[in-house]
């Protein structure tokens, strides 16, 4: 809300044409009526002056927009209609009653000190106001004897004029929009809410006469309106905007409020205040509309510029300097928030200048919200903003097309809500509050209580803005003056303010509007009840004791008699509280009788309290006794003093205490009545505390919620919308002068004769049509163009144009109707061209029609094509072409010449010649010119300047001509900055060729030799030969011994053909130095494309060929390398492009050559995936991040993906490529490894295999070192006994349990070595023919005798038919049956072991089926599984038990596989197991019985427990072993055979001793050489022997048993093979047989 009351416009002086500010004198006392109208208003005009009176004793005043372009001749027309005087204004005339004053034409007009003062409109097309201009002055003139009157017009104009003259108490009426041509004016001015009267114009002659004789603003004949408003009615309008609205406008003044309504009655042609209630209770909109009239908001930018600049130059930067936080203002009744805006502004700059680190909070707030809508949106007409520098609209405003947008960063700052301050609670802790011109439209209990809520928003020296004419009223005291005149106050403190200036506002009285007529007093009759209330006053007053009723927060309601000496008002604030008013004796009794009173609901007695009052031996009894009201259902307590003695309390005391009473009576005990009192007071205080506290937030919460609710949901609908006030002015204007020719209609008619007779005698034919095109008038002419007669009007056009060559004729004449637009364009019609001109047929501004124009323009078109041929060679020139008067003007120029000096034809049109030249050229143009006319022409160089002021070169060619008589110039300008371009390049070229570096020869080719014509400096430098040396001799001369033949060929074939050829060839210097040339040969031809000259360009290229060849060798090498490498290797840059790879990446990532790769991009060349292979996103490529942080990177969890999809494992190493320290890009070398990730799995596995064997292996070499170890010290034992105690009769038992225990232990390594044979993949078979019989007759030999160590018996099934012989390898199945019996001899003890053998046949082949069934101790299924695993037996306790070493099922398993065969178990624990072997085998014979043949023969080797006495050797024999117990006792038994033995420790000295033995001739008949010995082994020694040609017998030693051994030793030339440990009766037998062989 802001004043309506604007000090901007004021009386303007008549001679200066400024403002006058303090108008004094006044001289016209009558009313002058000012008229505003526009188009449309003659009309009304005539209508209101023709009923007007003569003699009203008013003035007239008729401003109007009038074109400034024609004479106005309002005068004469108002005069036919009126008998007042009608004068035209003259500047300073003085206003006369009773006269018509009518504005002139280009004139501005105001009013002042009753005279009509005129300026002139300005030239320049800006909007203007001249009715608002008017009526203001009007209204600052002669105040309220102002009357204005908006009439008929478009725009706005006057709208701002009758609100001056209404808040001047002026009289507004406007035409009836009903009535209008055009409604805005009058519109506009009925929006702004001043309106009085709405009236036709005949209508307002009466009703202002009336006005004049009532001294009101009515035009009825009944009293004022404002006398009929009665209270009742005036309350339900109030009523009704209080629901509707929440704004209690019984706080307004009531003047402002009263006009308001009438205002409205009047435009709704209500009579009384009755009927308008009835209205606005039909009609809700009513209540908006009349809330939007009581809200006055009018305001703008920066009203009050110098209050404003006080605000600017002495607040803000105080402000800002005491600020500690976010600085907070409020800007209460913001209206359409332009003061708003204009603060924050002014705070922003204020902030930036202070260059602190601050901002600021401002929270604008209006009752009406349509207001605060437009503010928030922000939106403002150019015309709202005038009063803002164009810095501030750039920096704070956004353009559109129609107004201005506050930019965000300035609307951020302000929070717009809608608020009613009277009711609603402040803002708190503000640092500025703005109200401007709000509080005057308020009641002065309304203006209290605002600002004491505007001292209490304010902190300590927080500033108070108001408007001009407001004050700080009744507490002035609070505050301190900044600047009296703009009303800038400081608060002084933070107090609270006395409180009849914070209770909330009662609602005001409504006063009538006028006095009411005076009455009668009458007296009243007198009736029994009259003084009842007196007589219960007197009663109370002898009666009651001292009392009091209070409500329950002890505030005080009434007091009887006898009560106020108990009371006392208190020091400081007063109160109404009666604890406050009583003596503090009493207050602790008083308030826990209350308290009692009120939780009890009854009555309570306290006797006994020392009285304060009487003395000492008195004491006082309180009643306290609670009353509920049933009207209001509220409680109040009636308190009540009772004083007497002490000796009657007592007695009434006794007394009391036999009755039987309801209320409680109690002596008091002071202590514990004041501690229950403190009690309950602290309980309170407590409860009061919370809700105090949680009031407060939920209040600070509703606030901040409402109030960011409200800057959300302030929508951004525009409302203002600007028009264009010019265009209409313009339009109004030009109505005006047709509503003036109107009149002369009859001149009009006449002006029409003459013309339709000047039409028929021209040649131009014309044809008028109507709305339907059909012929409404025709010309002679197109009659006879057209074959139309004068018969035909009212006929289609459209039948007479079929000469018209225009097959879109009609379309366009439709088009010139339907748009109202005006058409050209050329037809031919009957072999001649016309222009046809389409315009429409206007007819009262509305088209009714079209009117067509032929004009023959064949002759025209014949010039313009003579002048387009001249124009057309002229503007196609290459040459600029002017024709130059005789004063060297430039009459015609062509575009060319345009085109040069970058001027429009129109500008060079007129312009001296010699304008154009410059400075470069020292002489005239003047003397060049004069020349030219007198030698018939010239030609000459000169310099132009351009219209940018660059300059160039031109050739002008004069020529002298003339036309009409008059000499003239014509000249030719030619642009040559080509030309002296080429000149001044061939100038540098010479010099550059003649200071160039590289060798440049031209030879002439009309020789037939090629001479040398010219040679530059750096051909002579190169070659060392002088020019004279050099011209005139062939090329040739710098040929050498070293110069390729097939270059010079190649160059001669190139000449021979006129073409360009370039090579590199070897030439030699003068002093025979050679090097290399690269020659550059190009041929040169004339303008007839005839060859004349080669130019020759030589570059000495030996250090860059040399350099090359080394970098050539360089790359090569570095490619090699590269492309040699496992690895895949490429290059990227630093946007991941791939730059160079070798030939194994290429093939890696599924490319042919690594070419095809280079310029891919990372992503899409390798692809790299996660190790999962989901693609990475190239954003997240390791690689790419390593480029650009410049780190190295190495990882091998990553996939590439191949060109066909595929993708491999592998492991890659990012390098990055340093270049002058900026990292260009990076090495990435990759490798695939999939094979090791096989590997490493591989090896994994095989470790937990190898952890696995490892385990068995140890538990193996536990149980083989047992197995070792026990037969070894058996056998030590029993030799360390045979040496202390060689007794002859235990000697040979001793021997033999040596002698077992050995055998035992090469059993054990036997088992040892077949399994090692085995898993060596060694191990081979060999199939033989074998008799079954005999073999399994060997087994049961063999076994048999184990079963005495284990006391069981073996038995053999051989029952059913079996082949005789079989094909198998009888060695393995021999060990396979061996194996699979002493296990079940060996854990059968006592027991019984059957063998039982099968035969059976499947698809052809025969099987054997072994089965070995004991009855032993069995073993568990879980054992099972694990039972032919290596070093695996079936329970740990088993070793220990029967020992073993956990081999021999699982050598027996592998020899069943080795055979082809299968074996399967079956085994119950405790009871025995059984083991069947299905072996394939090759039958020989027919099948029968099988009898086992058992024979007596015993392997001797084995068997034999002592020496074969019967050989005897009688030999010369060598022993060659390291080992000196070996070569003992092999030495021991031979010489036991009669043979001499010697000894050799190394394979080196048997080598010699055996060469020396056959040198002596004593030569040794048999050796016995070891296989390992130092310095020669066995073998070596052997081979040495055989190439010496020595053939003696040799028989290897050696520890390895393995099958094949003995083979592979006589094949490397020994004779025999021996293992470990010796069998002596073997050796002797072996020795035997070579001996005697």
């Amino acid at each position: 809300m802001a004043d309506t009351n604007s000090p901007d416009d004021a009386p303007i002086d008549s001679e200066t044409g400024r403002v006058d500010s303090n108008p004094t004198v006044r001289a016209t006392p009558q009313h002058v009526v000012g008229i505003g109208a526009s188009a449309g208003g003659l009309e009304a005009l005539e209508k209101l002056f023709g009923k007007m009176p003569v003699a009203t004793g008013m003035s007239f005043v008729v401003v109007q927009h009038l074109s400034p372009d024609f004479k106005s001749h309002m005068d004469d027309l108002l005069r036919r209609v009126t008998n007042i005087p009608v004068e035209v204004v003259d500047n300073g005339v003085q206003v006369q009653p009773d006269t018509i004053y009518l504005i002139p034409a280009k004139k501005e007009m105001v009013i002042s000190n009753g005279k009509l003062l005129l300026t002139d409109r300005g030239i320049e097309k800006v909007l203007t106001h001249p009715i608002d201009q008017f009526l203001r002055s009007l209204a600052q003139d002669v105040r309220e004897r102002a009357i204005g009157i908006i009439l008929s017009g478009t725009g706005s104009d006057g709208s701002r004029g009758v609100v001056e003259i209404s808040n001047n108490h002026g009289l507004v009426v406007i035409q009836d929009p009903a009535t209008c041509k055009f409604d805005s004016m009058p519109m506009n001015a009925r929006n702004t809410g001043q309106v009085d009267l709405e009236l036709a114009p005949e209508r307002m002659g009466e009703a202002l006469q009336q006005y004049l004789f009532d001294g009101q603003k009515s035009i009825t004949d009944h009293p004022s309106k404002m006398e009929e408003i009665q209270r009742s009615g005036l309350e339900r309008v109030f009523q009704l905007l209080k629901q509707n609205h929440g704004i209690d406008f019984n706080h307004y003044k009531v003047g402002t409020v009263h006009r308001r309504i009438q205002r409205r009655m009047d435009l709704l042609h209500l009579d009384d205040l009755t009927q308008y209630v009835a209205h606005i209770n039909e009609h809700a909109d009513e209540v908006n509309e009349l809330y939007r009239d009581l809200l006055i908001g009018v305001t703008k930018f920066f009203r009050d510029r110098d209050a404003f600049d006080a605000l600017e130059n002495r607040v803000i930067p105080e402000l800002i300097e005491r600020a500690e936080d976010t600085i907070r203002i409020w800007v209460c009744g913001c209206a359409t928030g332009e003061e708003a805006y204009s603060i924050a502004m002014m705070m922003r700059e204020g902030i930036e200048r202070s260059a602190r680190n601050l901002d600021f909070k401002m929270f604008a707030t209006d009752p009406h919200r349509g207001s605060l809508q437009t503010a928030a949106t922000g939106f403002y007409s150019e015309a709202q903003l005038n009063e803002i520098s164009q810095e501030r609209r750039d920096r704070f405003f956004t353009r559109r097309d129609n107004g201005y947008v506050v930019k965000d960063s300035l609307r951020r700052s302000v929070v717009f809500a809608a608020q009613n301050v009277i009711n609603d609670p402040p803002f708190t802790q503000m640092d500025l509050v703005s109200c401007r011109n709000m509080l005057i439209y308020l009641q002065s209990p309304a203006q209290r209580k605002t600002l004491s809520l505007f001292h209490f928003a304010l902190k300590a020296n927080g500033i108070l803005f108001l408007g001009p004419s407001e004050s700080v009223g009744d507490i002035g005291d609070e505050f301190d003056a900044i600047n009296s005149q703009w009303k800038l106050f400081r608060k002084r403190r933070d107090v609270r303010l006395p409180i009849e200036l914070r209770m909330p506002l009662t609602n005001q009285s409504l006063p009538r509007m006028t006095a009411s007529p005076p009455t009668t007093v009458v007296a009243p009759s007198t009736r029994r009840g009259d003084n009842l209330l007196e007589i219960y006053n007197v009663l109370l007053a002898d009666k009651m004791p001292p009392s009091v009723v209070i409500d329950t927060d002890y505030r005080i309601i009434h007091t009887f008699p006898g009560m106020n000496q108990y009371l006392r008002v208190p020091d400081g604030t007063p109160s109404d509280n009666v604890l406050h008013m009583v003596s503090k004796e009493l207050r602790a009794s008083i308030g826990a009788a209350v308290t009692q009173a009120v939780k009890q609901n009854k009555a309570v007695h306290y006797h006994g309290i020392p009285s304060p009052i009487d003395g000492p031996n008195w004491v006082l009894d309180l009643i306290v006794q609670p009353y509920q009201i049933p009207k209001s259902a509220e409680t109040c307590i009636l308190v009540q003093f009772k004083s007497s003695e002490i000796q009657s309390v007592v007695r009434e005391a006794a007394t009391d205490s036999t009755g039987e009473d309801s209320a409680t009576e109690t002596m008091l005990d002071f202590s514990s009545a004041a501690h229950a009192r403190i009690e309950d007071l602290e309980q309170e205080l407590n409860f009061n505390r919370q809700n105090l506290q949680a009031t407060i937030e939920e209040l600070e919460t509703s606030n901040e919620e409402l109030q960011a609710t409200n800057e959300e949901m302030v929508a951004s609908n525009e409302e203002l919308q600007s028009t264009n006030e010019e265009l209409q002015s313009v339009n109004e204007e030009l109505y005006s002068v047709n509503a003036e020719l109107q009149i002369r209609v009859n001149e009009l008619n006449e002006a029409n004769a003459d013309m339709v007779n000047l039409l028929a005698t021209t040649r131009v034919g014309v044809v008028f049509l109507d709305s339907e095109l059909r012929i409404r008038r025709v010309t002679p002419e197109i009659s006879r163009l057209l074959s139309i007669e004068q018969d035909d009007a009212g006929r289609l056009f459209e039948s007479f144009i079929h000469p018209i060559d225009d097959k879109q004729f009609l379309e366009r004449i439709q088009t010139v109707r339907d748009n109202r637009i005006e058409i050209e364009w050329e037809v031919t019609c009957r072999e001649s061209s016309y222009l046809v001109r389409a315009l429409p047929y206007l007819r009262n501004h509305e088209a009714s029609g079209v009117v067509l124009a032929f004009i023959d323009v064949n002759v025209l078109r014949k010039a313009e094509l003579d002048v387009l041929k001249f124009k057309f060679m002229a503007d196609e020139n290459i040459d600029a072409l002017v024709l130059l008067d005789q004063n060297g003007k430039i009459s015609y120029a062509n575009r060319k010449m345009c085109e040069q000096l970058g001027y429009a034809q129109e500008e060079l049109s007129g312009q001296l010649f010699s304008r154009f030249k410059s400075e470069m050229d020292p002489q005239t143009y003047d003397e060049r010119l004069q020349k030219s006319h007198e030698n018939r022409g010239d030609v000459f160089e000169s310099w132009h300047r351009r219209k940018d002021a660059t300059e160039f070169p031109v050739e002008i060619a004069l020529t002298p001509v003339t036309l009409q008589n008059r000499p003239c110039l014509f000249a030719s300008i030619r642009d040559i900055s080509l030309r002296k371009s080429h000149e001044a390049q061939m100038r540098l070229l010479s010099k550059a060729i003649e200071s160039a570096a590289n060798g440049i020869v031209i030879t002439d080719c009309s020789q037939s030799d090629h001479p040398i014509m010219f040679v530059n400096q750096g051909f002579m430098d190169m070659t060392g030969f002088s020019e004279q040396e050099i011209l005139g001799h062939n090329c040739r001369f710098l040929q050498g011994h070293g110069t390729d033949p097939e270059t010079i060929q190649s160059i001669h074939r190139a000449l021979d053909r006129g073409e360009s050829v370039r090579e590199l060839i070897k030439n030699y210097r003068k002093d025979g130095e050679p090097f290399w040339n690269d020659l550059y040969i190009t041929p040169v031809h004339n303008e007839h494309d005839q060859l004349t000259h080669f130019v020759g360009v030589q570059n000495d290229v030996t250090e860059r060929i040399e350099s090359a060849r080394q970098t050539e060798t360089n790359e090569r090498t570095i490619r090699l390398l590269m492309d040699s490498t496992a690895e895949g290797i490429f290059g990227l840059d630093v946007d991941g492009t791939c730059t160079f790879s070798n030939e194994k990446a290429a093939r890696m990532l599924g490319y042919r050559c690594g070419s095809e790769i280079i310029g891919l991009e990372l992503a899409d060349l390798a692809k790299p995936c996660d190790a999962e292979g989901h693609p990475v996103e190239r954003q997240q490529l390791q690689i790419l991040s390593a480029i650009h942080n410049g780190e190295a990177l190495n990882r091998y969890d990553e996939r590439f993906c191949r060109q066909d999809g595929g993708s491999f494992p592998v492991e890659y190493w990012c390098h990055p490529i340093h270049e002058d320290d900026k990292i260009i890009g990076a090495v990435v070398t990759f490798v695939d490894i999939e094979d090791r990730l096989r590997v490493e799995t591989e090896l994994r596995e095989a470790k937990l295999a190898a952890d696995a064997a490892n385990d068995a292996k140890s538990h193996f070499l536990a149980n083989m070192s047992h197995e070792l170890r026990t037969p070894l010290s058996a056998m030590l034992g029993f030799t360390k006994i045979l040496q202390e105690d060689p007794d002859e009769s235990t000697i040979q038992e001793y021997l033999a349990t040596i002698q077992r225990n050995g055998d035992y232990l090469l059993r054990l390594l036997g088992d040892v070595l077949d399994l090692s044979r085995i898993e060596a993949n060694k191990f081979t078979t060999a199939n033989n023919s074998v008799s079954l019989g005999e073999l399994l007759g060997d087994i049961f030999e063999t076994m048999k005798m184990r079963t005495q160590d284990y006391e069981n018996t073996l038995h053999f099934d051989v029952s059913e038919p079996l082949p005789q012989t079989i094909t198998t390898d009888s060695a393995r199945f021999r060990q396979i049956m061996i194996n699979l019996i002493a296990n079940a001899i060996k854990f059968a003890p006592k027991g019984r072991v059957d063998v039982i053998v099968r035969s059976e046949g499947d698809e052809g082949q025969t099987y054997l089926l072994l089965k070995v069934v004991d009855n032993g101790i069995g073993i568990a299924d879980e054992k099972l599984r694990t039972l032919f695993q290596p070093f695996v037996q079936a329970d740990a306790t088993i070793s220990n038990r029967f020992g073993g070493t956990g081999l021999g099922l699982s050598i027996t398993k592998r020899l069943v596989n080795a055979l082809g065969g299968t074996i399967q178990v079956n085994s119950t624990e405790g009871e025995g197991s059984e083991f069947a072997i299905r072996l394939p085998v090759d039958p020989i014979g027919p099948m029968s019985h099988l009898t086992i043949q058992l024979s007596d023969e015993k392997d001797n080797d084995n068997l034999k427990t002592t020496i074969d006495q019967d050989i005897q050797l009688n030999s010369r024999i060598l022993i060659a072993d390291d080992m000196r117990d070996v070569r003992f006792v092999a030495q021991h038994f031979l010489k036991k055979a009669g043979c001499e033995v010697e000894v050799a420790e190394n394979g080196r000295q048997a080598v010699d001793m055996i060469v020396a033995a056959i040198a002596n001739g004593s030569p040794f008949e048999l050796c016995l050489m070891d296989m390992q010995m130092p310095e020669l082994d066995g073998l070596g020694a052997v081979r040495e022997l055989r190439n010496r040609g020595i053939e003696m017998p040799v028989i290897a030693l050696t520890a390895d048993a393995m099958k094949g051994t003995r083979r592979r030793l006589i094949s490397e030339g020994f004779d025999e093979y021996l293992s470990k440990p010796l069998k002596v009766n073997r050796l002797l037998r072996i020795a035997k047989g070579l001996l005697d062989g």
